[in-house]
């Protein structure tokens, strides 16, 4: 592994297109790169370097890959970043970056892959950001952003992955979403979003991943949940969810035994436990604690599951019990 830092003589480098040092042990500070102005492909991410990445990086008009996740990497980058129009994957996720998005977005045309994970960004999300047509990826998550989620974002008809998980986002999920034809993965997680699945929401027949925990959806699990027909894995934990648990694994018939992880703890669940040997003999992950559980035994069939990883069920009756008092 290369170790040592970047020398001040790389801006000299002025016919370099494509640098990758990805996976190293590299320290020390970026020196400035706004000379290399042929260069396409920049990849520093997974090293050790730290300060503010030279805001001269904006003239790098010909930049179509731009990695730098993974560092220590503090400061503001510029907002005119996003002005790059032949950027066709970014990753600035994992560092202490604070950055926002422009609402001239829209320019980033080729824009496929967008990793700013795990940093300070900040703002709302413009609705100009529907306009990228390309995405396939989306991970916004852990970081400062705000606002609701634009309509506009229905157009997105490349989105395979979608996460704005431990923001500040609110409001209700576009009914235009129901327009995803690709997406697999979508996680809401822990934010302040409410109100219902968008009617149609079933039609996205590709999704395999749904996480909406911690927020303040409501709706009876079986209307907003038994049409998924493709979910493997259903994170709905703390929010304010109703129905009755074995009514709605029941109302999966057919399909339950794809599922692997269900998390439905911390809602306003009722009834018994479900035998899971029967519906969802596939099951890994499985959590139901903070109910409103009235037969607190556990089926005997649950010691059969083969892939059981995970079982949680704490504090169902101490749930009901504090309420009722």
């Amino acid at each position: 592994r290369l170790t040592g830092s970047l020398p001040p003589v790389l801006q000299n480098m002025t016919s370099l297109k494509y640098l990758e040092l990805t996976q190293n042990a590299l320290t020390g500070t970026v020196p400035p790169v706004g000379s290399l102005v042929k260069m396409q492909l920049l990849l520093l991410d997974q090293n050790h370097l730290h300060g503010t990445f030279p805001a001269d990086v904006v003239n790098l008009f010909r930049l179509a890959i731009f990695k730098i996740g993974g560092n220590l990497f503090t400061g503001r980058l510029s907002e005119k970043l996003w002005n790059l129009e032949a950027l066709a994957y970014v990753d600035i996720a994992v560092n202490f970056l604070e950055s926002f998005f422009p609402p001239n977005i829209n320019v980033l045309q080729t824009l496929q892959w967008l990793e700013v994970n795990k940093n300070f960004m900040h703002g709302t999300l413009p609705k100009t950001f529907g306009n990228l047509t390309r995405l396939q990826l989306v991970d916004m998550s852990h970081n400062e952003f705000e606002g609701t989620l634009p309509s506009s974002l229905g157009s997105l008809s490349a989105l395979e992955y979608f996460s704005v998980e431990g923001n500040q986002f609110y409001g209700t999920i576009p009914a235009t979403w129901i327009h995803l034809p690709m997406l697999q993965s979508l996680s809401l997680a822990e934010n302040q979003f409410t109100g219902l699945l968008p009617a149609g929401f079933h039609e996205i027949s590709t999704l395999d991943l749904l996480d909406l925990s911690s927020n303040g959806f409501h709706g009876n699990v079986i209307d907003q949940f038994a049409s998924l027909t493709s979910v493997t894995i259903l994170d709905i934990a703390s929010n304010q969810y109703t129905g009755e648990l074995v009514s709605f694994f029941k109302s999966l018939t057919g399909r339950t035994a794809s599922l692997s992880l269900v998390d439905v703890s911390n809602n306003r669940i009722t009834g018994a436990l479900p035998d899971l040997a029967t519906w969802s003999p596939n099951m890994t992950n499985f959590a139901a604690g903070l109910n409103y559980i009235s037969n607190m035994d556990i089926p005997a069939s649950y010691c059969t599951l083969p892939k059981l990883k995970t079982l949680l069920l704490d504090g169902m009756n101490s749930k009901a019990h504090s309420e009722a008092s």
